[in-house]
């Protein structure tokens, strides 16, 4: 505890006895500025609304509680001040508001910068002659792995330091600064009661999370428990107290020294600290749940330390539905398993956890089924064969209708089967590797539509396209067609370059959609093999996402000429354009240091989607057709379904797909509502799409293209700012406009 706060200190009538009795009350108001308890421009303030009344206040005692009122001092600032001892409430930057805790490794008060006004927590260690060593050194073990990790799930540290004592019986005062939070777990289960299963699932998944940054700088918690979990004003967890966190290869701990709390803590860490690794941790993680859920913790609590960890040791810890009967078997076996007397019985890793824990959690479960089946992949993938020519089954009981069809797909390449009623036909499905399907309306015995939905029912292979054709429908049989479940309707008879043209639209929207199949099983693989190599995986996750990330974009690169530094320019645009857009209302919450920089890693990937589509199409010299403009468009989907297959495995192992998803998928939609492929508008486009679209439109103005030549950069300008009414976010303009020009120096520094 800080000395000036000691219980019993000696406490002096004024203020103006510590640092000189005759102190009028302007000078006591200038020393409380210059100790940096209020501003100096408070104190003028203070002076001049009171005027010639300032000294009606009979004592600095009555002065004070008027500063109170006036909210320029708290109760705890005055009780110190009053008791004649100031010194440490203003640590560096900091003054201290009121003490929040206090506990073995410190004590934790409410503090605000003075110059920002952000407030923050900050954790103060006293220290003198006698103090034990091991303790300040856990406590700047705390600083060090703080300042090391940054995740949303562990709280940040923004500073440290130390305040040396002003005379030889004085403290030494070192201190942490924190971000502010609203309180921990314990506090909140005492106050609300248990926690449902959706939501205490959900917030151990998010603990889970902080807990594989913490293990990927191979650093092992060791006291992780509800009073050590933290959440905010908006229910985002975050990890705290990481002052027993050892290095997974360290032995400093003693082996007989008894480290963390024993309700929460491992059997094998009650027994030889120095062996605890990362699944001590799980266990950690399972009590914590366990006691969110139902009050209890694993083992009975007992009075006697010796009676707690010879059960801890030696006996089977409870189960989670002799509390809750209703919680589901398989949550119960999940906590059962983290809970494992053995380590190696636990669930592999913290990652794991993370992924299991989001299947019961709330709300994002129904999106997050992630079991990894990346091992079931081959550890090769085989490229698609461009030899291959494409199957066509053509389903009709006219043998001239099949005869015609035949007659002129055949010509371009395309392999024919035909068949007559529905029997033949699932045959030839099931034996042949059909790609598309023309498939009769009106047939003896059977309805097309009843194919159709046996199709759908149970796919013979993935991506299989179905036309339907009939001479008798309506204007309404198109929507008819597709609500059933059919890829396109073609009337017959047809003229045979549409019949042509529909059925080679089919082919490549299947080829674009077995790409990207491939695409997203080789990344996966990849990624896999690369996962299973890392040695040291601080630097190395991040590394392999970053190897991820390039190898995607490069194969977009590939298939488009001229783009290299084209997606280099974007990454510089970046930085300066998210400076100056920080400085627009609402945009100060979004943009922090990782989002700027997952912006930066994940705009390269923007038009990944490219990969799908057809070469000619790409590196089109000529204006699109209707036809081709919408298949281009189509991009945007088909590389974000790349991101969703590649984070179906993957998930939250990747925390940047999300933000590339966003990129990936709504860089075209516009402001107004009339972009493409799901016409958001406003504040409903991703903020990071919105910027990228800005960037994006940018720099391909400025870039010569195949069908015109590069605008200079105030046409470019002009276009953006003046001439394109509901295409862009207002606020990304401004801050546009205010940068433009940083955005001409990185072209022309960066020109093709």
């Amino acid at each position: 505890m800080l000395a000036a706060i000691r219980a019993g200190a000696p406490a002096e009538p004024l203020w103006g006895n510590y640092l000189g009795s005759a102190m009028s009350p302007q000078q006591w108001l200038y020393q409380l500025a210059r100790y940096g308890l209020i501003t100096g421009e408070d104190a003028n303030r203070f002076i001049e609304f009171h005027g010639e009344r300032l000294n009606d206040f009979g004592s600095h005692e009555h002065l004070g509680r008027a500063l109170v009122a006036a909210g320029l001092l708290t109760n705890f600032q005055l009780r110190r001040v009053l008791s004649g001892q100031p010194q440490g409430l203003v640590l560096g930057h900091y003054r201290l508001l009121e003490q929040l805790g206090n506990g073995s490794a410190g004590t934790v008060y409410l503090a605000e910068h003075i110059h920002l006004k952000r407030r923050v927590a900050i954790k103060v260690m006293e220290t003198g002659p006698d103090f034990p060593q091991s303790i300040l050194d856990r406590f700047f073990a705390e600083m060090r792995v703080l300042a090391s990790l940054s995740h949303p799930h562990i709280v940040t540290a923004y500073d440290s330091g130390v305040v040396m004592p002003s005379d030889p019986s004085s403290p030494t005062l070192h201190y942490l600064v924190m971000e502010l939070l609203d309180g921990d777990l314990e506090n909140y289960v005492y106050d609300n009661g248990t926690l449902p299963i959706p939501q205490a699932c959900e917030w151990m998944r998010q603990a889970a999370a902080g807990l594989v940054m913490a293990h990927d700088h191979h650093l092992i918690h060791r006291d992780l428990k509800p009073s050590n979990i933290l959440r905010d004003e908006h229910n985002q967890i975050k990890l705290v107290d990481f002052g027993l966190a050892r290095q997974f290869t360290s032995t400093k701990t003693e082996p007989r020294c008894l480290l963390g709390s024993i309700e929460f803590m491992a059997p094998e860490q009650s027994i030889d600290p120095t062996q605890a690794r990362e699944a001590a941790d799980i266990y950690a993680l399972g009590a914590t749940l366990f006691w969110l859920l139902t009050g209890h913790t694993p083992y009975p609590r007992e009075e006697s330390v010796a009676r707690a960890l010879y059960r801890l040791q030696n006996e089977s810890p409870r189960r989670l539905r002799d509390y809750l009967p209703q919680a589901p078997k398989e949550l119960d076996d999940l906590i059962s398993r983290m809970l494992a007397r053995h380590p190696d019985e636990r669930p592999e890793s913290a990652r794991v956890m993370m992924q299991s824990l989001a299947r019961f959690a709330a709300p994002m479960a129904s999106h997050w089924d992630l079991e990894l089946h990346a091992e079931a992949l081959p550890l090769q993938v085989k490229g698609i064969d461009p030899e291959r020519k494409p199957h066509v089954l053509i389903i009709d009981d006219e043998a001239s209708y099949r005869r015609m069809v035949r007659a002129a797909l055949e010509p371009i390449g395309v392999i024919c089967y035909e068949a007559e009623d529905g029997v033949t036909a699932m045959d030839l499905i099931t034996e042949k590797p059909i790609d598309v399907i023309l498939l009769d309306l009106h047939m003896p015995n059977v309805h097309g539509y009843d194919i159709l939905r046996a199709l759908r029912a149970h796919p013979p292979r993935p991506y299989l396209k179905v036309l339907i054709s009939s001479g008798r429908g309506g204007a309404t049989e198109l929507a008819n067609a597709l609500e059933n479940g059919a890829d396109d309707f073609i009337p017959k008879p047809a003229p045979l370059p549409q019949l042509i043209a529909q059925v080679q639209h089919a082919l490549r929207l299947k080829d674009a959609q077995d790409r990207l199949d491939h695409l997203a099983r080789h990344m996966m693989t990849v990624n896999k093999q690369l996962e299973h190599s890392l040695v040291a995986r601080a630097a190395d996750v991040r590394r392999a996402e970053d190897a991820l990330l390039f190898a995607m974009a490069k194969i977009a690169e590939m298939r488009e000429t001229g783009v290299h530094l084209h997606l280099l320019r974007l990454q510089k645009y970046v930085g300066c354009l998210c400076e100056r857009l920080r400085e627009e209302p609402g945009w100060v919450e979004i943009i922090n240091k990782n989002f700027v920089t997952d912006l930066e890693r994940c705009i390269p990937l923007h038009d990944v989607g490219k990969i799908g589509l057809p070469d000619e199409l790409v590196n089109k010299t000529t204006a699109l057709t209707e036809a081709e403009r919408r298949i281009m468009e189509s991009h945007t989907i088909i590389g974000s379904n790349l991101i969703d297959a590649v984070a179906q495995s993957y998930g939250k192992s990747l925390e940047f797909l999300s933000l590339a998803r966003a990129i990936v998928r709504h860089h075209h939609e516009r402001w107004d509502g009339r972009g493409y492929p799901d016409r958001l508008a406003g504040e409903d486009i991703p903020a990071a799409a919105r910027i990228a679209t800005v960037l994006d439109v940018y720099d391909s103005l400025r870039r010569p293209r195949p069908y015109r030549p590069a605008i200079s950069h105030a046409q470019a300008v002009r276009l953006i700012l003046f001439e394109s009414p509901g295409l862009f976010d207002p606020a990304v303009l401004k801050a546009f406009s205010a940068c433009q020009d940083q955005f001409q120096q990185i072209y022309d520094t960066m020109r093709d």
